[in-house]
């Protein structure tokens, strides 16, 4: 140990007289900042589109047709009077109108309105939904409404029952031979509400139909989709005690109830999605408004309620700010694999902005991964989202801010923003071997493939990380430091996550070996100086063990 402490002390000599024969250098230094981001992203709008007059329109749902463009549906108001007409809306891929149908088209059949519209496999197209004033005992009935093609009407069949009136059908799906369709059914009085499902043929000849209730106050089905089984699964709202709450309603292929389960806490609990959606690992997942699972005393939040295959649930996700009333009427399963919802944000907000509409997009544990807003100072709501075969997405709603004035329908269409991971990061650079109680450097990069920032994650080997720092810019080389205060060797890798919590796969080590652990004259001085001179004094390095 003595000899090898004189050996550098000579060496200090000689680098002394060396000094001024090396040329001068610059450090640079990279500071890191750890923080956190609550950016929403700014998603690509393909295009977006008003539709309508100078009144009240409004657009309820869309869907995507076999020709690449679109099917909407809604309600348009031409004159300002309480008198509401119908309406379909056909476009092409680039939100043109191809063509539209106003329905029943005279003062006496107004009062009509279109919640829900598909393809059918024949090409053409069927809609659902309420008319008010084919007036009978409780003021309405439902409808299906069958088009070509064209929108030239083929049939439109209301169906009034009796005693149990049919009331607004909310959604329609095709099945082999017909169509089934969902909604609510009024008894002898006007109290007397319970869910309603039931069949057609192919020219709306009712088949079987069945009434579901829980017994209290009012009870609707928003919402049904064929399952795996060949029996179907409903959504909506029901009343199982004092207070609504979510409802969800398994069936055989005849409408015989399976099971039937209720979700909510102890104040009112809504939901009123038309996409009760059978998940990819055989549960269910539904969309809505609680007072029970909000963040504010008199103010509902958007929750989601994911079940298992049997009703029970396995997670639910509350969604909303603070003192600002959010509700969502449609959702669906994302491109990849996680959920994406529509909801009216800050609705019936006395400041503005109010009512903006709303996308967010979680991952399949319910987490935000992407969220955005839309809208201007007025009300604007979004009422349904549908993904699209080219990745993307297809929201309809309706606009106070833009458009012709009043109220228009509105259809945006947004790419595909499916967030991919950022590359796995390069191997950290620096020193592969030291000294405890010494701060070393170390240096790592990546991209992403999206462009968006970046923060990353050090893991040292000895037990500590450095947490999330960042965010940066995509291909930017960052610099960290760290000191080891045991002897031994370690393994260090970095991973990163872009901005929206998608996280990388971890670089390859860079080993490190810390042998040393005692003081000698000079320590400091000679670290800086190795620093500033990375490729000189070989034998000196050799000696300290850097």
């Amino acid at each position: 140990m003595k000899n090898k402490i004189v050996g550098i002390l000579v060496c200090m000599l000689v680098i002394t007289t060396a000094l001024p024969m090396i040329g001068a250098g610059n450090e640079v230094k990279n500071t890191i900042v750890s923080s956190s981001t609550n950016n929403e992203q700014m998603l690509d709008v393909e295009w977006n589109k008003t539709y309508g007059g100078s009144v009240f329109d409004m657009l309820y749902c869309v869907h995507e047709t076999k020709d690449g463009g679109f099917i909407a549906c809604g309600e348009r108001n031409f004159t300002g009077d309480p008198l509401w007409y119908l309406w379909l809306l056909k476009l092409d891929s680039n939100g043109n109108e191809q063509w539209n149908v106003t329905l029943p088209g005279s003062v006496g059949d107004a009062d009509c309105w279109a919640m829900f519209v598909i393809q059918t496999k024949d090409g053409g197209y069927l809609a659902s939904g309420f008319n008010g004033t084919q007036v009978n005992t409780h003021g309405g009935v439902g409808f299906l409404l069958k088009v070509d093609s064209q929108g030239v009407v083929q049939w439109n069949k209301k169906y009034p029952y009796g005693e149990a009136q049919f009331g607004p059908i909310y959604c329609v799906q095709e099945i082999d031979n017909g169509y089934v369709a969902v909604g609510h059914t009024r008894g002898n009085t006007t109290s007397d509400v319970n869910g309603l499902l039931f069949t057609t043929d192919l020219s709306g000849n009712v088949l079987w139909k069945k009434i579901f209730s829980l017994g209290n106050k009012e009870e609707n089905f928003y919402s049904v989709r064929a399952t795996s089984d060949g029996g179907y699964i409903l959504g909506g709202t029901g009343t199982p005690g004092t207070n609504p709450d979510y409802w969800l309603v398994k069936t055989d292929s005849n409408g015989n109830e399976q099971w039937n389960k209720t979700y909510g806490g102890i104040l009112n609990d809504f939901s009123y999605s038309r996409n009760c959606l059978p998940t990819g690992d055989g549960g269910y997942i539904m969309t809505g408004c609680s007072y029970s699972h909000s963040n504010s005393s008199s103010k509902g939040d958007v929750w989601l309620v994911k079940t298992h295959s049997n009703g029970s649930k396995e997670w639910d996700r509350g969604y909303g700010e603070l003192n600002q009333h959010d509700i969502s009427w449609s959702m669906d399963t994302s491109h990849d694999g996680g959920y994406i919802f529509v909801a009216a944000k800050n609705w019936g907000g006395a400041v503005a902005p109010k009512d903006q509409l709303w996308l967010v997009k979680t991952d399949n544990d319910g987490n935000v991964v992407r969220s955005q807003t839309f809208g201007g100072a007025k009300i604007d709501r979004g009422y349904y989202v549908n993904k699209t075969s080219d990745g993307g997405y297809i929201i309809a709603g309706r606009t106070e801010s833009f458009g012709h004035g009043g109220s228009d329908g509105w259809i945006i269409k947004l790419a595909s923003f499916d967030n991919q991971k950022p590359n796995k990061p390069d191997t950290p650079s620096g020193k592969k071997r030291g000294k405890v109680g010494t701060e070393y450097i170390c240096k790592s990069s990546t991209s992403d493939s999206d462009g968006d920032q970046v923060y990353y994650l050090w893991d040292w080997g000895d037990g500590n990380n450095s947490g999330w720092l960042g965010p940066y810019d995509s291909g930017t080389t960052i610099t960290v430091n760290h000191t080891w205060t045991l002897k031994g060797t370690y393994q260090i890798k970095v991973k990163a996550k872009d901005v929206w919590g998608a996280e990388s796969d971890w670089s390859d080590p860079l080993s490190v070996t810390m042998p040393f652990s005692y003081a000698i004259p000079f320590q400091s001085f000679l670290q800086k100086l190795f620093e500033r001179f990375p490729h000189a004094f070989p034998i000196l390095r050799h000696l300290m063990g850097y």
